[in-house]
């Protein structure tokens, strides 16, 4: 009888450090890989939930300007605070839970933002996202209207 209140205890003991373990190690992640996505951590801090962002060359760029990121595994309780590294940065930027609907929030100090969290994730952009998709949609959407005309403005070379 004893042994088995003692292998009790140790399984009860293993499941309470393996769950606490994986709040130990949670990590913030910042991920860019979906379309129309730029970004990546320059620096994150799981206790504090503060996060640097900084905007990635791409395309022939010469100058980072726009950042549009997913940060995850970020604590609920606490607001995230973000600091923005690209060549222009406004006073507000935009977040959203669903990656649908945004909000604005503005500067808290010199590149500083502070993000009230509903989630553990959040997406993070330089000002609304509007992809190559929203514009196909957008045109699809509008050339059946008859006082439309869609046509190719020009035809890059392949």
């Amino acid at each position: 009888m004893k042994r088995c209140i003692r292998l009790k205890s140790a399984i009860t003991f293993l499941i309470f450090i393996l769950s606490s373990t994986s709040l130990l190690f949670a990590q913030i992640t910042v991920n860019s890989n979906f379309e129309g996505g730029n970004g990546i951590a320059a620096f994150t801090d799981t206790d504090e939930n503060e996060v640097h962002i900084v905007s990635e060359l791409k395309g022939g760029d010469t100058k980072n300007i726009s950042y549009y990121v997913e940060i995850s595994g970020l604590n609920p309780a606490l607001p995230l605070t973000l600091e923005v590294s690209a060549h222009w940065s406004g006073p507000t930027i935009v977040y959203s839970y669903d990656n649908i609907n945004w909000e604005k929030t503005t500067l808290t100090n010199l590149n500083n933002f502070t993000i009230p969290l509903q989630s553990s994730s959040v997406y993070v952009a330089h000002s609304y996202p509007y992809t190559y998709s929203n514009m196909i949609t957008d045109v699809s959407n509008i050339s059946d209207l008859s006082y439309v005309t869609v046509s190719d403005l020009a035809i890059s070379e392949e």
